[in-house]
């Protein structure tokens, strides 16, 4: 399972048996729909597969 937190808090979460790019990208829309679409943003990550 992947999650995008923000601030202590889980945001957006996705759920998959495996490691892909499309779990990351859902967990990422998901937080950005629920933190109304902010401007400005920048999404930090471990750089692993997943996210290139």
């Amino acid at each position: 399972m992947y999650l995008a937190v923000y601030a202590r808090r889980v945001i957006g979460w996705s759920i998959s048996e495996r490691m892909t790019a499309t779990l990351v990208g859902d967990a990422l829309t998901m937080a950005l729909w629920r933190r109304h679409l902010p401007k400005g943003v920048i999404a930090h990550s471990d750089r692993g597969s997943q996210y290139c």
